[in-house]
């Protein structure tokens, strides 16, 4: 009889097996990121565009440095939420229950 692996805990093999592949997932996220603040920020969601549109002008000072410290923020909240969705499992324990 075959057994579906558990996605959420299946170490068994080095590369996980999701349900949906990761760039769907990225993009369907981007896409609605795009969509609900687009209208309200211009959809400055990556420093880097933001950094872009202030050197050739297109944002003044004040504005490009508002959006910088939002994203920053922004990015640090998701990283410590991701953070603790995920602490549950140490890396030690992730390798070793991986190990043959």
């Amino acid at each position: 009889m075959s057994q579906t692996p558990d996605w959420r805990r299946d170490f068994s093999t080095p590369i996980a097996v999701f349900p949906v592949p990761t760039p769907i997932v990225a993009g369907l996220t981007l896409g609605l990121l795009v969509y609900t603040i687009g209208p309200i920020s211009g959809c400055h969601i990556n420093p880097a565009v933001t950094t872009g549109l202030f050197s050739i002008g297109k944002l003044e000072a004040p504005a490009a440095g508002g959006y910088i410290v939002a994203q920053v923020i922004g990015g640090s909240l998701t990283l410590g939420i991701a953070f603790a969705a995920h602490s549950t499992i140490t890396d030690q324990e992730a390798v070793s229950s991986a190990a043959p």
